[in-house]
């Protein structure tokens, strides 16, 4: 089995790094700002990271349309992830929008 780290798939910006230090810190963690800021990119990865660290962990991550799960998320965010994904210790099922990691932890995209 070979060996791949996370930092090695996403580097995050500063901003991006400080929401994910506030997890577990904060109640709610609230993350705005311009079009194309890295918000979805941030909530995968953090939901990633999270999924790693903590076993049975549930996460959803959601928008309003199966069409923006696929294009917005899937296609775009979650492939850098997926190709990795025996080394990352989870299997993405495409038909149910899962990601279930060997810990237990699960991924809901809906």
């Amino acid at each position: 089995m070979s060996y791949v780290r996370l930092q090695d798939i996403f580097v995050p910006l500063p901003k991006q790094l400080e929401c994910y230090r506030q997890i577990g810190r904060k109640r709610r963690i609230f993350y705005g700002g311009a079009r194309g800021g890295g918000k979805t990119a941030c909530a995968v990865w953090c939901a990633m990271m999270c999924s790693i660290q903590f076993p049975g962990l549930r996460t959803g991550i959601f928008r309003r349309t199966k069409q923006d799960i696929e294009g917005q998320i899937i296609t775009k965010e979650m492939r850098r992830y997926i190709k990795h994904q025996d080394e990352l210790g989870f299997h993405y099922t495409p038909s149910r929008h899962v990601a279930e990691f060997d810990n237990g932890a699960i991924i809901f995209f809906r």
